[in-house]
């Protein structure tokens, strides 16, 4: 007995490992992720001689829950992704395997899939990084699952989204791709040519030549002053400080105010004169009111000058304005902005501590020199700004019902020049003029 005992103990010992490492049995600890269904083991087959007369079943069709809602981005970005399924109820479940298809009609009997396996999230979501094609339509499937709660197997009915296409949500309102051998007088005109002053730029002037395209690109650049354009900038950049040294004298009152105005140097450009780019869609060439403006922009890796995509109201009667940064760039150690001017219906401006994003990302010298997608969504209540699909900062603010034409360009601001030279926070020396900021496209859409 006692042999027969330990023979026992031994085979146990052999078969139990055996079992488990080949799925016999079922180990004590439980998965991470739920099992579906189409994991699971099936029974074994019954051999030839132990097969019963099978009985005829009535068919019993699927059952689908509609338990899913689809939001389709305009904005092109296949590395975050353009096409969002979010599933509420029992659909909703943790690690659950989802698929995104396709077809050329909503009813279609035949729909395509079109992507790999995305699982959902906790709350729901899962995110297919596909950018949706105008006249498709699109629905998300999340077929049968099988999975645990609290040690026992549920089973959760398929579930899908309802079919829907772009133009459900949104409709395309303006497209330029740059892709004649200039930019497109029907959409962009220069402003503030051969104005020096332009923004409060003593030392800057925008000028036509400094906007261009060439290989289905804008190119927008920042350049040294000829000498013509040098000697008559600085000249005025120094009349103009003299006149607000001489009012400054004659309004102080005080001992102190007179010495303060007595310092004040008249030095004309003393970091130089340079020319830059700004042209617009204003004066009837393009405006949009609400609605998402996307553009991919590559910026230089070196700090003294900015570039931007941005919106901007017209002057009302007190030349005041409302101003919206998609993006500003001002090179590397110093960052990118995305901040928002309000001068019409009332004075504000998004505060310093909130006006660099992406900082991280852009901490990175790989950042830099290659092209980026950003965009802005806004209504009359807030703006969402985003860089290649990502949100970096949403701003609540009541906006004024107003038209805002477009805005590219590459500035070379007086409070920026300085680190031609000088970089700030150890940022990257070395540039030469012209420095260029590429645009590639630039897109609008409204809501249908």
């Amino acid at each position: 007995m006692r042999k027969t005992r330990l023979l026992a103990i031994g085979l146990a010992g052999v078969l139990v490992p055996l079992a488990l490492a080949t799925g016999g049995l079922t180990p004590l600890a439980e998965a991470a992720e739920p099992t579906p269904i189409a994991s699971v083991s099936e029974t074994p087959t019954p051999s030839a001689s132990e097969t019963p007369t099978p009985t005829p079943s009535p068919v019993v069709p699927v059952e689908v829950v509609h338990a899913g809602s689809l939001a389709l981005s305009p904005v092109a970005n296949a590395s975050r992704g353009s096409i969002t399924a979010t599933f509420t109820g029992a659909a909703k479940v943790k690690y659950r395997p989802t698929y995104l298809y396709s077809a050329s009609t909503a009813d279609a009997t035949t729909w395509t899939r079109i992507s790999s396996k995305v699982k959902l999230s906790s709350s729901g979501v899962a995110v297919f990084k596909v950018t949706p094609v105008a006249g498709t339509f699109y629905k998300v499937v999340a077929p049968a699952y099988r999975y645990k709660v609290k040690k026992k197997y549920v089973t959760a009915l398929e579930a899908d989204t309802a079919p829907r296409q772009l133009s459900d949500d949104w409709k395309t309102d303006f497209v330029d791709e740059f892709n004649e051998g200039a930019l497109n007088p029907t959409y962009w005109k220069p402003t503030a040519q051969d104005e020096n002053r332009a923004g409060g730029r003593e030392c800057s002037v925008p000028k036509d030549a400094n906007a261009t395209v060439s290989g289905g690109q804008a190119w927008l650049k920042m350049s040294k002053a000829d000498q013509a354009t040098f000697d008559w900038v600085v000249a005025a950049a120094k009349a103009r400080q003299q006149a607000a040294k001489d009012a400054a004298i004659k309004a102080a009152v005080t001992s102190k105010q007179k010495k303060a105005a007595a310092a004040i140097k008249v030095t004309g450009c003393p970091n130089g004169v340079y020319t830059n780019a700004r042209v617009s869609t204003e004066n009837g060439r393009y405006q949009i009111k609400t609605g998402i403006v996307a553009t991919e922009i590559t910026f230089p890796i070196y700090q003294g000058g900015h570039g931007g995509v941005w919106l901007r109201t017209a002057n009302n009667s007190a030349g005041k304005f409302d101003e919206i940064d998609i993006v500003e760039a001002f090179g590397w150690k110093k960052g990118i902005q995305a901040v928002l001017h309000l001068g019409t219906t009332t004075t504000y401006e998004t505060p310093e501590k909130s006006k660099w994003v992406a900082k991280s990302a852009v901490g990175k010298t790989s950042w830099w020199g290659k092209p980026h997608i950003f965009s802005i969504e806004f209504t009359r209540s807030q703006v969402i700004y985003r860089l290649d699909g990502s949100v970096t900062r949403t701003e609540k603010r009541s906006l004024p019902d107003a038209e805002y034409s477009i805005v590219m360009s590459m500035l070379s601001s007086d409070w920026e020049t300085p680190r031609l030279k000088k970089p700030s926070y150890g940022g990257k020396k070395g540039v030469k003029l012209p420095m260029s900021t590429t645009v590639n496209w630039i897109k609008t859409w409204v809501k249908a």
